[in-house]
């Protein structure tokens, strides 16, 4: 099977594109040895529309301006032979693209809301959590938008769960390898994340080092209020990067908020450093890998944080229960990461859903 990729050339700039990219890269033997041929494209020639399945990349898209239009005529226009795929790499499960989905046959994400229905409203801000802020904390954004509805049965069934960005390097020393592969292409700079060991002692109760540098009000407000909540038990304050892993890795808790979406880097570099993972409740996201296991890979907390306070002071009188969260939180980690297996874990997952 010919597979056709367009992607931005700068695909690595943009952790999104390039967490979506990493693994096709890193396994694209084995892909092949499964008969998926994989070839990666930066401009839409007519070789690209050649193939058996092709995606287009939601930046590549979005870079076209004035040629998006004609573009999408020519994919609108292809025989139904060839299966067409819209790669949504945006950091939420909001923002879903109406026209992409009707012009293409499925519409791939690392993450939905597991309720599909959920979208048949607008979402105040783009996202279903910054729609749950504005309605229940009674704030907006200075600059306003709502996601499109769909209402239609047959687009919604159109969003597919691909994979989360926790197929990706992101160890200390990652963006140095990233940097590496930008300029090289060199296939081996795609590395197996470096495990911190998890027999070092656990110093220090929590971390939480925390970004507030978002223009819209309804993403950063979880995190303000979480600065506010932890303003006399730990510093928020930014670290540079060594710091932090230093940091996080004698840390027990490691407290992950939204950002522009659900899922953070944060998240993995918590099972990096084996600390147990605190998280806004994720109960209604679907993804793959799921790393989202209430009380086995995380602790969660209400999306209104009334029971933040008890949350964190509760698991840290249970220092078993946050070994062993400690410990299933890695072992999910290393399972679709470091393991022999793991590249045949990613193979089936793309073989299954080129099905749907």
């Amino acid at each position: 099977m010919l597979i056709h990729i367009l992607l931005i050339k700068d695909f690595y700039k943009h952790i999104g594109t390039f967490a979506f990219i990493s693994p096709l890269i890193k396994y694209r033997n084995s892909l092949k040895d499964k008969g998926f041929k994989i070839k990666i494209f930066y401009n839409p020639t007519e070789d690209f529309f050649e193939c058996d399945v092709l995606l287009v990349e939601n930046r590549f898209l979005n870079s076209l301006d004035f040629q998006k239009k004609s573009f999408l005529k020519k994919i609108n226009s292809l025989s139904k032979k060839t299966k067409k795929i819209f790669v949504d790499t945006t950091d939420s499960t909001g923002q879903i693209k109406k026209q992409n989905l009707i012009i293409f046959d499925n519409y791939w994400k690392g993450q939905r809301l597991k309720n599909l229905n959920l979208y048949k409203k607008p979402h105040y801000g783009g996202r279903f959590f910054t729609d749950f802020n504005n309605r229940y904390f009674k704030i907006k954004d200075s600059k306003e938008l709502k996601s499109e509805k769909i209402e239609k049965t047959e687009l919604l069934k159109k969003i597919q769960v691909s994979w989360n960005m926790g197929l990706t390097n992101f160890d200390l020393y990652s963006p140095i390898f990233h940097k590496l592969y930008s300029f090289l292409k060199i296939n081996s700079f795609i590395k197996d994340p470096r495990i911190i060991n998890s027999n070092i002692s656990k110093s220090r109760d929590i971390s939480c080092r925390l970004s507030i540098d978002y223009y819209r009000e309804t993403v950063k407000l979880q995190r303000l209020k979480i600065e506010s909540l932890l303003k006399n038990i730990t510093n928020t304050n930014r670290l540079n990067r060594r710091q932090y892993f230093k940091e996080l890795n004698v840390s027990k808790l490691s407290i992950s908020p939204f950002g522009w979406g659900e899922i953070c880097i944060r998240d993995f570099e918590t099972f990096i450093c084996h600390s147990c993972l605190i998280k806004p409740d994720m109960s209604l996201v679907e993804t793959w890998p799921n790393y989202y296991i209430k009380n086995k890979s995380y602790v969660s907390f209400n999306w209104n944080m009334e029971d933040f306070n008890d949350c964190i002071n509760n698991i840290l009188n249970q220092n078993k229960k946050i070994k062993e969260i400690s410990d299933y939180g890695r072992e999910i980690y290393t399972k679709f990461n470091m393991k022999k297996e793991s590249k045949n874990f990613f193979v089936e997952r793309f073989a299954e859903i080129l099905k749907k």
